[in-house]
């Protein structure tokens, strides 16, 4: 004799979505649910030539730039230092200190020997031109 109608509705609903009794329903992840992967909270931009945009997450401090197959973010430009500049955290800031490059180190078009960098902030090592950004860098308050 099979179970009233009210009892095997009770049954079915305790069981889970899609699964046969006894087993556990296969999961799948939306697109909207899979997390994406951890993006760096700093990281500079090098504006190539051609338009490419090659991005150096800054993860470790300090950095070398330069033209240097040891550089920690590598420049290849022919007038831009094999050692030509450092970029280091310091606190909740980053710098960018020259090494006595030839060429300059230049930030938004002023020669600088060190600079605290700001969200936005264009560098030239030479005439190689990148991209300092930071969402937890204030470009006004300068990381206050």
């Amino acid at each position: 004799m099979p179970p009233p109608a009210s009892r095997r509705d009770a049954l079915q609903q305790r069981r889970p979505l899609g699964g046969a009794p006894g087993r556990a329903p296969e999961r799948t992840l939306s697109a909207e649910a899979a997390p994406e992967p951890a993006r760096p909270l700093a990281r500079l931009v090098w504006i190539r030539a051609d338009g490419e945009e090659v991005e150096f997450p800054l993860r470790d401090s300090p950095l070398l730039v330069g033209r240097d197959d040891d550089a920690d973010i590598q420049i290849d430009e022919a007038l831009v230092s094999r050692a030509h500049a450092r970029i280091e955290k310091r606190g909740a800031a980053f710098y960018v200190v020259d090494l006595g490059s030839t060429n300059l180190t230049r930030v938004n078009g002023e020669p600088v020997l060190e600079r605290e960098l700001r969200d936005g902030d264009v560098l030239q090592f030479a005439r190689a031109r990148c991209r300092f950004e930071s969402p937890l860098v204030d470009p006004i308050a300068g990381g206050v």
